[in-house]
């Protein structure tokens, strides 16, 4: 029996995205009651295992748009492949969709997030800093993901002081809509 797009996306990667929701409020809340917050351990642990788990909930983004990006890719007319395409990662599997193969951008309020969660991600595997200045301050907490709080150490100088539980929540669901929204656009393209 065939599945709408739809269906597919709820029956194949809406549960790997809950999942790993599940296990995250799960190993929270067991922590919450495992330790206190006198506890030097918990607060240097608790930023640690957020950023495991964005790292974990961005790989899964990564894994499945280019999963659709190929599989569109492949039966797509285009002559332009997406090893043709300069970007690498999600920049290259969305701009193929949306520039070559011509799917509806999702909303841009939405796009700016999963840009704002790539900026994150890449600080928190690529970038070792402990000090920040304050343009990393903005790009890494603003209006749209509002979860990383700073302290001011000095003039232009930030260090992570927390990072809210939200963060995960809120970037497995901006994940799941924009996946979401893709695979439904890949429905509408004729071959």
């Amino acid at each position: 029996m065939p599945y709408t797009v739809t269906e597919f996306f709820d029956l194949t990667i809406l549960p790997e995205l809950n999942a790993t929701k599940k296990y995250f409020e799960e190993t929270l809340n067991h922590l919450e009651d495992k330790f206190t917050s006198t506890e030097a351990f918990t607060e240097s642990f608790s930023i640690m295992m957020k950023k495991s788990f964005l790292i974990t909930s961005y790989t899964i983004l990564e894994k499945q748009l280019n999963m659709l990006a190929r599989l569109v890719e492949k039966n797509s007319n285009t002559s332009l492949k997406l090893v043709d395409l300069r970007h690498r990662g999600i920049f290259r599997d969305y701009n193929y969709l949306i520039k070559v193969v011509g799917f509806t951008p999702p909303p841009t309020k939405l796009w700016k997030k999963i840009k704002i969660y790539n900026k994150i991600r890449n600080c928190f595997v690529h970038d070792t800093r402990k000090v920040f200045n304050y343009n990393d301050v903005a790009k890494l907490s603003n209006k749209l993901v509002p979860y990383i709080h700073f302290k001011k150490e000095q003039n232009d100088r930030y260090t992570i002081n927390a990072i809210h539980s939200n963060i995960i929540i809120d970037f497995i669901d901006t994940i799941a809509e924009f996946l979401k929204f893709l695979w439904v656009e890949s429905s509408k393209i004729k071959n």
